[in-house]
Formats: C-alpha cells, structure tokens, sequence
C-alpha cells in the first residue's frame, strides 16, 4: 500500500469495478471512516 499513494480509506473503499487490469490503474470512487459510536 505504501507503493500506491492512496490513504487507508481510500484503500480499503477499492472495489473490483474501479480496477483497470490492462491499464495497471485504480479508481478512487470513496472513503471509509470510522465514526466513534457508530460501529464498523
């Protein structure tokens, strides 16, 4: 992950559409956060 310049969030938030395969690319469509109280 250090490689990839993404925060954690944004990391975690990848999904299998917003890979590019052929084109060695990420898209970045979002974030996770934690919100205290609130759960995962």
């Amino acid at each position: 992950m250090l490689g990839t310049g993404l925060r954690i969030g944004e990391a975690l938030a990848v999904t299998w559409d917003a890979l590019d395969l052929q084109a060695a690319t990420v898209e970045v469509r979002g974030t996770l956060t934690y919100v205290r109280g609130e759960g995962g």
